[in-house]
């Protein structure tokens, strides 16, 4: 599977690996170069692309193959952007504190894997020792991303960048159902074209994918490596059905702009997400940096408050999103106080789409009210003081957490020292 990180940097974007569907078997797959090409061959003619030059590829036990996925690892990301997002992910009750989330996310990868194409080597990895009947497998998604490379330059697609997170799990999400969808076409078993992303969950329940890695990761992550093979094969599968492999090819050439448009296929190319800025006051800026800033999105927002929602209400919340952006800090002074150097400060300002005529403001409400159940589920004792627009919650280490709605913006704001609450909550409100 691709694996690409929906809000930070952290999760190699590098990387286009096979989720295991199939325990691996001893027996070493016997294909050879000649049998691989030819087989790049038939899915480039199937997919209507070209094949402009040899699929490079190789076989790794899996020793090396580990060793591979850190060195591609290390040469893209910094220790510390790992580490801040595990950070994140702590703040708003996502990991426990004290987690190693480094040794979760390498966990994942190696006990997932079973082979990967490097857009920047241009170069398939075979993991050595996978059975006949599941190589070939691997091998179809694999060559159908080398060939959507080839076609459509997935790095450029891709490009980190702060803002493009939720977008590029959008494009994450294509080339991963093309890869799924590309597996049946080419053995003529196709899943049908009206299934829902509620039936594909069952059926990968019913697959023997999950190793110790998996079963123990957390609910929101296991969500996040999951949601470009449930909602990307669903959408693939559906414009497929509409149009062929022309029409899928579409998605590469005008593809979705936000997980929203994933979801809500209807809504491609109708519905762009409003770029939302942030401002952050010098106090604030002063004694905290900028650990990350981007966008969360319809997908990434939802799988964080089913975490602490009841999850129908999470997703209801989540669906009139318009567009985000976040920012979290982390104290690189001791001036901050000594309570808060283990914390580090959450801040997003959120724009929603219009309800109805007779209640416009319906969508930002429903979502600011999620937020408030959020806060009541993750912090009980905290105590709770209505402000004009919102709610102020008391945290630990007199920290605050504000829920404020003007109109169809929300602000939200975690771990904020409260002698800063009033500019930092001004400047938020002044981004434009």
């Amino acid at each position: 599977m691709r694996i690409e990180r929906l809000w930070t940097h952290a999760l190699p974007a590098v990387l286009a690996a096979t989720l295991v569907l199939a325990p691996a078997a001893a027996p070493p797959a016997l294909w050879d170069g000649l049998e691989i090409q030819a087989l790049a061959g038939r899915i480039a003619k199937e997919h209507g692309l070209k094949l402009s030059q040899p699929v490079s590829w190789s076989v790794m036990e899996r020793e090396k193959l580990r060793a591979r996925l850190y060195q591609l690892v290390a040469a893209e990301y910094e220790p510390e952007e790992i580490v801040d997002e595990g950070r994140l992910l702590t703040r708003l009750g996502l990991l426990p504190a004290g987690t190693a989330y480094d040794q979760i996310i390498y966990g994942l990868l190696e006990e997932q894997i079973m082979g990967l194409y490097d857009p920047r080597a241009k170069e398939l990895v075979l993991l050595g020792g996978t059975s006949e009947a599941v190589m070939e497998g691997v091998l179809v998604h694999e060559c159908t991303h080398a060939i959507q490379d080839m076609n459509f330059d997935l790095s450029a697609l891709t490009e980190r960048k702060p803002g493009t997170a939720d977008r590029n799990a959008a494009l994450e999400a294509v080339a991963e159902g093309d890869a799924l969808l590309m597996e049946q076409v080419m053995t003529s078993i196709l899943l049908p074209a009206g299934i829902t992303v509620k039936q594909m969950k069952l059926l990968m329940q019913m697959a023997p994918m999950e190793g110790q890695a998996m079963a123990k990761a957390p609910g929101f992550l296991r969500s996040v490596l999951l949601f470009p093979y449930l909602y990307g094969y669903v959408l693939v599968r559906n414009v497929y059905a509409q149009g062929g492999y022309k029409a899928v090819n579409g998605l590469f050439e005008s593809p979705p702009a936000s997980t929203e448009q994933v979801i809500h296929p209807e809504r491609l190319g109708q519905d762009p997400p409003i770029e939302v800025d942030l401002r952050l006051p010098s106090c604030l800026t002063a004694v905290y940096r900028l650990a990350s800033e981007d966008v969360m999105g319809e997908f990434a927002l939802s799988a964080w408050l089913e975490e602490w929602i009841v999850p129908h209400t999470a997703r209801a919340a989540a669906e009139g999103w318009g567009g985000d952006r976040y920012a979290f800090l982390w104290p690189s002074s001791k001036k901050v106080g000594e309570g808060h150097l283990g914390h580090g400060v959450f801040v997003m300002m959120s724009t929603w789409d219009p309800g109805p005529e007779d209640d416009p403001d319906a969508e930002a409400v429903q979502f600011a009210a999620a937020l408030v159940q959020y806060l009541e589920a993750r912090h009980p004792a905290a105590g709770r003081e209505e402000a004009p627009g919102g709610d102020v919650f008391g945290l630990e280490a007199d920290q605050i957490a504000v829920v404020e709605r003007r109109g169809r913006r929300v602000l939200f704001v975690e771990g904020l020292p409260s002698a800063r609450a009033d500019v930092v909550i001004e400047a938020a409100w002044a981004s434009p």
